[in-house]
């Protein structure tokens, strides 16, 4: 199959077959998403075969790069879960910083600054962390 000037946009591609591009995506294999999405060998094959056929690609990974070149999928698609894992962590242990906030749009704005800068400064906590390990 080759790829074609034929634009496809995200929306062509149905929710299954997105969460399939977007694991895909993340690294994981096959057997690991039909497992997670509990699909049966023949129900996989098929909405991966129907995923390579709107995307004119033959495999997973020009699948991928095929997405990322018609801007279905975007660079938070391929965030490392490490990275995901360690925002979803923070945004856990400061939730409560969001609820207090009063209808204020500025005060808002600012409690939302506060808060992505004290998330870059943990991020980078935990990336030097990682560097001395």
């Amino acid at each position: 199959m080759f790829l074609t000037s034929k634009s496809l946009k995200q929306s062509e591609l149905n929710s299954q077959e997105l969460v399939i591009l977007k694991s895909l995506a993340l690294g994981l294999g096959c057997d690991t998403i039909k497992n997670l999405l509990d699909f049966s060998e023949l129900e996989f094959e098929k909405k991966l075969s129907s995923l390579y056929r709107k995307l004119q690609v033959c495999n997973a990974y020009t699948a991928v790069g095929a997405a990322f070149r018609k801007r279905i999928l975007n660079e938070k698609d391929f965030t490392s879960e490490k990275s995901k894992s360690i925002a979803l962590e923070f945004a856990t242990q400061n939730v409560h910083r969001l609820k207090t906030v009063s209808e204020d749009s500025n005060k808002l704005l600012w409690n939302t600054y506060d808060l992505l800068i004290d998330f870059l400064l943990y991020m980078d906590k935990q990336n030097r962390k990682e560097v001395l390990k």
